[in-house]
């Protein structure tokens, strides 16, 4: 799409374990999409992040599209079958996913745009869906981040231990997802493209060390993640929307934090480690950081989050929404 060419870390892991390798997974593709690629679906909101860029290049950024496929071997299962028809309910009604990255798909070659997916592109782990998502993402202007839902299985194995499941996925999703799903970078026309996985809230030793490389560069920073990082207004929203038991933000002051786990002790395993607040602190002063992208709301929201950064939460692509930025 006439991007320049992608620097990408990748971290060799050993193959999946229990599941089979990806030329099994080749012979479950399902057809091309069964909906027409409506590019009417798609309603981008148009920013723009200044970057000092000679030439201005532009992508579609779009998050939580939620495809929630199974093919006919797992809907042979009763527990999955169950899981196939709830999440295709009231969810996100039957092939909303599918209709919508089929949509998005068109709509970003029509334009001539790479695509940032800042993550829970599918609903739960499945040989269907993993499928699309390898047709999905092998484009080379395709870059798309892990989201909470990248890890969601306890449906089939009956365990609702997200950090067991990542472990589990991590090498086999790394390799349909055609990126480093833990940690990674790329650069596109003169800007480093930093995504990290911070399902639980997080930023790990390795994270930590990766991401500060990739400043240390000097280029123009945005950083890609599924869950926002903490800012006033957002948090506040936040509350609001959940009758004050918690906020799916990162970086909560640990004040505000301490208040929450008293009011709802269930939300201790979202308290920032001393690592996380850390860095947190550290990236608010890092002046090549020009934007954070992410998702997880399914709704739009735009916050200064430090002196040279403005955060960008982007609506569901499952309701056809998407940020086309212009990066100058």
């Amino acid at each position: 799409m006439g991007m320049p060419s992608d620097k990408m870390n990748m971290v060799s892991r050993r193959g999946f374990l229990g599941m089979g390798a990806n030329a099994t997974l080749a012979a479950l593709v399902p057809p091309a999409h069964a909906y027409d690629a409506d590019i009417s679906l798609v309603h981008p909101r148009s920013i723009a992040i200044e970057c000092g860029l000679e030439k201005p290049f532009k992508v579609l950024h779009v998050s939580d599209t939620h495809l929630s496929l199974m093919n006919g071997k797992e809907l042979e299962d009763a527990c999955r079958r169950k899981l196939h028809d709830d999440r295709n309910g009231s969810s996100f009604p039957h092939g909303t996913g599918e209709r919508m990255l089929a949509a998005t798909t068109a709509y970003a070659r029509m334009k001539n745009l790479p695509i940032v997916h800042t993550g829970d592109l599918i609903d739960f782990v499945s040989e269907a869906n993993l499928a699309v998502v390898d047709r999905f993402s092998a484009s080379r202007d395709v870059y798309a981040v892990a989201g909470n839902h990248e890890w969601a299985f306890f449906m089939y194995t009956k365990r609702e231990d997200v950090r067991f499941n990542r472990s589990l996925f991590l090498a086999r999703h790394c390799a349909v997802f055609h990126n480093d799903m833990d940690v990674s970078v790329r650069t596109w026309g003169g800007v480093n493209l930093v995504a990290f996985d911070n399902w639980d809230f997080q930023v790990d030793e390795h994270q930590e060390r990766a991401i500060k490389a990739a400043f240390s560069k000097g280029l123009p920073t945005v950083l890609l993640c599924h869950c926002p990082f903490y800012t006033p207004r957002l948090h506040a929203d936040c509350m609001a929307r959940t009758k004050g038991r918690y906020s799916d933000l990162l970086g909560i002051p640990a004040d505000e934090m301490e208040r929450i786990c008293k009011a709802t002790p269930s939300q201790v395993w979202r308290k920032p480690t001393a690592r996380t607040t850390a860095f947190v602190e550290w990236l608010k002063g890092q002046s090549n950081l020009k934007a954070i992208l992410c998702g997880h709301l399914h709704r739009y929201h735009s916050e200064q989050f430090s002196p040279s950064a403005m955060q960008y939460a982007v609506g569901a692509n499952a309701n056809g929404d998407a940020y086309e930025i212009t990066f100058a």
